[in-house]
């Protein structure tokens, strides 16, 4: 068994090659029990990703009534005590590229109906610049109005209450 931990698309590849026998380089893991735990997160590093999107399709049965994830970016910048989220402490442009967002929101609408989603960030106002961008986008470019639920800090809004209008607007 295998065991992955943090962002695993880079890391789960590596396992995939690792059983097949195709990959070049010796697979890192340390022991967990009877398997072995990959950390994703220092040996296959996936929290840079541009791309973000999740295709589902016909046989995934989606109904237009459901909620589906949106990632808009990985990890947090922040490195409070009393958050569980990891990683913490990110620096640099963890965001996802906007048209990315945009095509994979109208990819769901278009495909299954959906128009409720959550954010699986941990922080969703962390970057009022990029959340500007993406509410501009979701005003422009998709083609239904989302419903999206996100954790918010409210110290953030206190101290940007220009993001409530783009928050208002996605």
């Amino acid at each position: 068994d295998y065991y992955i931990e943090g962002y695993g698309e880079h890391a789960m590849l590596e396992v995939i090659k690792n059983i097949l026998g195709t990959n070049t380089e010796k697979l890192k893991y340390t022991l967990y029990g009877k398997g072995k735990l990959i950390k994703a997160t220092l040996d296959y590093p996936s929290i840079f990703m541009k791309d973000l999107t999740l295709k589902y399709e016909a046989r995934d049965f989606i109904q237009s009534n459901e909620q589906l994830g949106i990632e808009w970016s990985r990890g947090c910048k922040f490195s409070c005590d009393f958050c569980t989220y990891q990683p913490l402490g990110v620096k640099g442009d963890n965001f996802r590229e906007v048209e990315n967002y945009v095509d994979n929101m109208n990819y769901l609408y278009e495909n299954f109906g959906v128009t409720t989603f959550f954010s699986a960030d941990s922080t969703a106002n962390v970057n009022p610049e990029k959340l500007k961008l993406l509410a501009e986008a979701t005003q422009s470019k998709i083609n239904f109005d989302p419903w999206i639920m996100a954790f918010t800090r409210i110290d953030l809004m206190i101290a940007h209450p220009e993001t409530w209008n783009d928050m208002i607007a996605m």
